[in-house]
C-alpha cells in the first residue's frame, strides 16, 4: 500500500470535506496551484489511495450486471450452423490492408465465404455473390449452392479450387453479350 508522509495526507484530506464532490484529479489541481512547487505533488492514484484510506471515496453500487452467453449449438447437418472466423490482418504488395474473414458450414466444413481484398484479372470473390443473394435478396444457402453449382455445370463460371472466387468463362461472356 502507498504511504505518504502525514503532512501530505493532511494536505489532501483538508482539501476534501466530506460533502465535496471533488475527486483525486481536482484535488491534485488545487494542490498544484496552492503549493506552487514548494512540495512535490503526488500523482492522482496516490491522492485517490489517501482519500480511500480515510473513507472519503464513495464506492460504486452493488455487483455489476454481467452478460451471460448462450450455450454453443451443435450443427449436425449441413446448413444447421455456420461459423465465422476473422483471420487477422496483413499488408498486401500494393500497400493496402487485407482483413480476411471466412464463413464455413460447421458440419461439412465447406467454405461458404472468404471476405478478402479485391483482386484483378476477372476474379469475382464468392462473398460478392453470396452476400447480396443471401442477405439482400433473401435466398437460402441451399438455393445459393444449387445456383452456383448449376452455373459451373453449364460452363458459365469457373470456380478456383480454394473456393474463394469464380471467373466468368467465354460461354458466359457470349451469353451476356
Amino acid at each position: 500500500m502507498l504511504s505518504l508522509p502525514k503532512v501530505r495526507d493532511s494536505l489532501i484530506t483538508d482539501d476534501c470535506p466530506p460533502n465535496q464532490k471533488a475527486g483525486a484529479r481536482k484535488i491534485r489541481e488545487l494542490l498544484v496551484r496552492r503549493l506552487d512547487g514548494d512540495i512535490r505533488v503526488p500523482a492522482k492514484s496516490a491522492i485517490h489511495a489517501v482519500l480511500d484510506r480515510h473513507g472519503l471515496v464513495k464506492r460504486g453500487g452493488g455487483p455489476r450486471h454481467r452478460a451471460r452467453g448462450t450455450p454453443l449449438s451443435q450443427g449436425r447437418l449441413p446448413n444447421d450452423l455456420w461459423c465465422a472466423d476473422f483471420k487477422g490482418e496483413f499488408k498486401l504488395g500494393n500497400g493496402r490492408y487485407c482483413y480476411p474473414l471466412t464463413v464455413t458450414d460447421h458440419a461439412s466444413r465447406f467454405l461458404l465465404a472468404n471476405e478478402t481484398e479485391a483482386v484483378q484479372d476477372g476474379r469475382i470473390h464468392i462473398e460478392n455473390i453470396n452476400g447480396p443473394f443471401l442477405f439482400r435478396d433473401g435466398g437460402s444457402p441451399a438455393e445459393y449452392g444449387a445456383g452456383l453449382a448449376y452455373a459451373i455445370e453449364k460452363g458459365w463460371l469457373w470456380r478456383h479450387e480454394s473456393g474463394t472466387y469464380v471467373k466468368f468463362t467465354q460461354a458466359s461472356a457470349d451469353l451476356f453479350a
